[in-house]
């Protein structure tokens, strides 16, 4: 199956996934436990089973994982976790030696793996292409990312810090969310962005339609992103004030669901345990009645209260943000898209002039390449069809082909 996700083709032409997973599972209905009980009995369940390896960037959300996991193992006398940290020579816009070497410095870890990679995590480089070859397309299209981590981990468990980007944000309504909660003064303009809150959804629509610029995909027919931006604004107009419907509402977006069904299809098989905190469904729970009771202002605010005493302060107030673009799209997709032709990418709901041009050029100022390595991937799993479709004369394989690469039904 190459399109085991389920994924539309405009999810799969412009990379982007929006909306609600109406079969995402219901968080537990029974009482949360605190959320710092939740985040450490997620951490055990890793440590317990070792080796424990954790993904290391030197990024706040690895980094507090990270610490928690270390915390934990000193208190109960379990075996120390191992940071295994990826370091891409080439991607100049991913150093952070300097982070990961304060944090390591802080926890007084003497055992820290790092691994160097110059092309092997392309999103058309051998791990990737091994996992399209044998899980169809995933999502997202860096996904296979975590398969060198469950390698070293080798019968043991992976803890990352996947999801903390999403469930620690602090939303739109924010500083609202505060207010109601008694730990901000109301501001003149709250009077108006309650209003906005409560009006009309096809007002608040049109209203969100503007935030829709970081959708940059220029190789997209003008149809097609004016889909994608209406579905945005439809997801943002939906977007609750209060944390406690937020946080069950973060839960239930497709792209969160993707990302741990993506996670877990490659941990299958490999004989490791896969731990992502804040992914778990207890932690998620937990993080409703946490963020209700005094909603934090920003992201720095939640990693100050939750993770403060276990970080330097550098760290928890950190604002800069590594990016990993190099890592990901770099010779195999170069190669790739290079060889293709206008035939092979043309749709209705792809300009294929446009989308040679955009590869060729390496992205925009405003648009890397990064969001269209699912276009991409799917791109190369049609021609690997069709190859294997020459060699065996298997006619039904053509029914196989990722369903963007055809004219959308």
């Amino acid at each position: 199956m190459t399109n085991p996700l389920g994924l539309s083709p405009l999810e799969v032409a412009s990379g982007v996934v929006l909306g609600e997973d109406p079969a995402a599972p219901e968080l537990p209905l029974d009482p949360a436990p605190r959320l710092e009980q939740a985040l450490e009995s997620a951490v055990r369940r890793a440590l317990e089973r070792p080796p424990c390896v954790v993904t290391f960037s030197g990024g706040r959300d690895s980094s507090a994982v990270l610490a928690l996991a270390v915390d934990l193992a000193r208190r109960e006398g379990l075996p120390l976790p191992v940071p295994l940290t990826y370091r891409f020579p080439a991607s100049t816009k991913s150093e952070e030696s300097h982070w990961q070497e304060r944090v390591i410095q802080h926890l007084a870890l003497e055992e820290w793996a790092r691994e160097s990679f110059e092309a092997e995590l392309d999103c058309l480089g051998p791990i990737a292409q091994e996992g399209l070859r044998r899980h169809g397309l995933l999502w997202p299209a860096n996904v296979h990312s975590v398969v060198p981590a469950l390698r070293a981990a080798a019968g043991g468990s992976v803890l990352m810090g996947t999801g903390g980007d999403e469930l620690l944000h602090p939303g739109r309504h924010a500083h609202l969310s505060a207010v109601l909660a008694g730990r901000e003064r109301p501001q003149p303009r709250d009077l108006a962005r309650a209003v906005f809150a409560i009006a009309p959804r096809a007002l608040r629509r049109r209203r969100r339609r503007g935030e829709a610029t970081w959708i940059d995909c220029p190789w997209l027919r003008p149809e097609p992103r004016d889909r994608l931006t209406a579905a945005f604004a439809a997801v943002a107009a939906g977007e609750p004030v209060r944390r406690g419907p937020w946080v069950r509402w973060i839960w239930h977006m497709r792209a969160i669901q993707l990302t741990i069904a993506s996670m877990e299809t490659l941990a299958q098989g490999m004989g490791s345990q896969l731990v992502s905190p804040f992914l778990d469904r207890r932690v998620v729970a937990a993080y409703g009645p946490w963020a209700a009771n005094a909603p934090p202002t920003d992201r720095t605010d939640a990693f100050r209260r939750l993770f403060g005493r276990l970080l330097p302060e550098d760290v928890v107030g950190r604002r800069t943000k590594a990016t990993f673009d190099g890592a990901f799209w770099c010779r195999h997709s170069e190669t790739f898209a290079g060889s293709l032709t206008l035939a092979e990418v043309d749709s209705e709901l792809v300009d294929g002039a446009r989308a040679l041009d955009f590869w060729a050029a390496g992205g925009t100022e405003t648009a890397g390449p990064i969001p269209s390595s699912t276009l991409l991937q799917a791109l190369w799993l049609a021609r690997e069809l069709e190859i294997e479709r020459a060699e065996q004369g298997d006619s039904g394989i053509a029914e196989r082909v990722p369903v963007a690469t055809a004219t959308e039904r």
